[in-house]
């Protein structure tokens, strides 16, 4: 970026300007539309959210501990475990991948069970990133 001098940062606006107010929506909107949340099983629903929080968990432990080192305070360090939480964009960018690679009815029922945790995911850590 140093590189580019100046003009980084109109490209950089322009970028950030279409992921917010076109990409970003687009993704979420089709990855939310691929789920029948109808069919979710309340079992699934339940071992979906039990490994999020053992992963929030731990991925927040250890965004805790990483800044420790840094001479930050107690407050800072916990916002930064909290804004380190949401993967809501990763998870929808991937989430749908194994139903598309899903061959037979139950690589496909398999599929549909992922991408229902990442959008369980998503509705969990995204507000979480929201107010952090």
């Amino acid at each position: 970026a140093r590189a580019w001098g100046p003009t980084a940062k109109p490209v950089s606006a322009r970028l950030a300007e279409v992921w917010n107010h076109f990409a970003q929506p687009l993704l979420f909107g089709l990855v939310g539309a691929a789920v029948a949340l109808d069919a979710l099983q309340p079992r699934l629903v339940g071992l979906g959210l039990l490994m999020l929080a053992c992963s929030l968990g731990v991925r927040s432990g250890v965004a805790y501990a990483a800044v420790g080192g840094r001479g930050l305070r107690a407050q800072e360090r916990v916002f930064t475990a909290l804004a380190w939480l949401p993967k809501a964009t990763v998870q929808a960018a991937i989430g749908g991948a194994a139903l598309d690679e899903a061959v037979g009815e139950d690589q496909r029922r398999m599929g549909r069970e992922i991408l229902a945790v990442v959008v369980l995911a998503i509705l969990v850590t995204a507000p979480a990133g929201a107010i952090a």
